[in-house]
Order: C-alpha cells, then structure tokens, then sequence
C-alpha cells in the first residue's frame, strides 16, 4: 500500500513540476519562437515519461479462459458479412460492452478499487464527468493558462480513485483492451444510433472530438499518451485521428487541428506492433485517410495555379 502511495504521489509531483516548467517557460518572453518551444515540449514530455512508473504487465497471452471468451465475443462483424441493419449494429456493438463491464465487475482487483460500485455505474459516473468538463483542444500557444489546465486535466476533473482503477484496467486487461476500444468507438460515432440501453451513457460527438483534439494536439494530452505502453499509446492516437477525420469531413473542426502529419507516421507505427487484432485495417484505414487529404492538397495546389 505504501509503494502505491509513494507511485501516486510521484506522479501527482511529476504532472505539478510539469506546469510550473512550462507555465514559467512559455511565460518568458524571449520564448516566442515556435521551434524552440516545440523543442522544448518534447524534452519535457520525454523527462516526465521516463519518471512514469512502469505499469503492472503480464506475460504475454496470458489471459484467461473467460478474457479469451470476452475478446471473442467482442470482435464486430464487417458490414460485408452482415445483413444487419445500423441500428442492430449498435444494439450489438452495446450489448458487447454491457458484457465487457460486467466480465469487469469479477476481477477482485475492480472489486477493491471501485468503491462498491458496479463497472457500469462507475462508466457512467466517469463518463459524466468528462463531459461536464472536456479539455480545451487548441490555442495553447496563445494562453500558457491553457496549456496548464490540461496539464492538470485528468487530475482536476476525475478523483485520483478513478484514476488508479482506470490505470489498472488499462494494464491488467491490456490483452483485450484494444478491442473494446473499437467496439466503443463504433457505438459513440455511428449515426443515428439510438441507445437501447437504460443503463450506459453515450456520449456526444462534440464530446468526443475535444478528447480526440486533446490528446493529438494538446501538451498534456500528449504527455499522457507518451505515459502509457507504446501498443496502447498507437491504440488512442488511432481513434482520435478517426474521430478528428469525422470532423473534418462534417466541417466540425472548428479548432483547426491538422490530422494530416499524424496520419502517415502512424500507419508506419502500425507495423511496429504485429500482435495488434486489427492491425490490417488500421494500416489501411490511415491509408485511406493519407489518399484523402493528399488528393486535397494536390487540388489546392491545381486551384492556386
């Protein structure tokens, strides 16, 4: 008990000394140039990273008979193989995580740290929080007091309870995480998916792409993402590309966030990681999205001349 405090703590210290640093940096006025600021991000981001305290992994494939069935359950039907209409889809893709939590809810370790409630009141607690509360995407640059704030956002926003259960989650079920993230992805963003359920929350999309934003173009959501496994870290970064690239496309992005410098270095990162369920379909979704906006840009340039 006394390691976990000392762990905790340390990273409570760490995220503190990281938006002091960079509120005093970006306060200076001799620090206006972008590329040293850029510059100095990522030496920061990588000193902070180093000091994390390295998450609880297990062997790999070690997963139980019951995880293995949850992973198996999980896995969503391509929409080539399936007759079933939007709407069956979202009931699925909703029954899989009601399925997921509840498969949760026999891990002693959640038993202990989830205060005596269910995974699905403790989604939906989460959940609310987060929306009640998102992270300012852009204009860091702009206004250092931002750039602070989401430094401190997962610790201003959520009980450092829900933070250790999360963390938890993260590294104990690191086997089957990734497919829960697509298929919670797929329930968020479909279109006119009409929750069945009357115990889950969804949340908005608007939601959605503030988070997506954060972590992809935010100091402290990147720092937060270079915290977590590499495996995992490909996993998020991948979803909030999506999801940015759904703004984009319904003229939503209303920050400015350019996806297009994260798109091919993450399909290269695709490759990097062969234990990945859906590795094939992250590599040629990004391929996709590369095609897309290089067409674009071969067209503005077709424009201008």
């Amino acid at each position: 008990m006394a390691v976990k405090k000392g762990m905790l703590w340390g990273s409570v210290v760490l995220g503190i000394a990281l938006g002091v640093v960079c509120y005093l940096y970006f306060k200076s006025p001799r620090n206006k140039n972008p590329h040293v600021i850029t510059h100095k991000i990522n030496l920061i981001e990588k000193n902070v990273s180093s000091k994390e305290p390295s998450p609880l992994t297990g062997q790999k494939g070690a997963i139980d008979h019951a995880q293995k069935t949850i992973v198996a359950e999980t896995v969503p039907a391509e929409r080539k193989n399936t007759a079933a209409t939007d709407e069956n889809l979202c009931a699925a893709a909703e029954k899989q995580i009601e399925d997921y939590l509840h498969y949760l809810d026999k891990k002693d370790y959640v038993k202990r740290l989830s205060g005596g409630l269910s995974m699905e009141q403790k989604y939906n607690e989460i959940i609310k929080k987060l929306s009640k509360h998102p992270p300012v995407p852009a204009g860091e640059g702009l206004k250092p007091s931002i750039m602070v704030s989401n430094v401190f956002h997962f610790f201003r926003v959520l009980p450092v309870d829900d933070i250790r259960l999360l963390k938890t989650i993260v590294s104990r079920e690191h086997d089957s995480v990734e497919v829960f993230c697509r298929t919670l992805y797929q329930w968020v963003m479909a279109d006119d998916c009409k929750s069945t359920s009357v115990s889950l929350i969804r949340p908005d999309r608007e939601t959605v792409y503030k988070y997506a934003g954060f972590f992809v173009n935010t100091t402290g959501g990147r720092a937060c993402l270079l915290r977590r496994p590499g495996r995992l870290r490909f996993i998020l970064n991948y979803y909030c590309v999506l999801a940015l690239n759904d703004a984009n496309k319904r003229g939503l992005n209303k920050w400015g966030i350019n996806i297009a410098p994260f798109v091919s270095v993450l399909k290269k990162e695709a490759t990097h990681y062969p234990d990945l369920i859906y590795q094939n379909q992250y590599v040629e979704a990004l391929g996709r999205i590369e095609s897309s906006y290089i067409k674009d840009r071969n067209l503005e340039k077709s424009v201008k001349e």
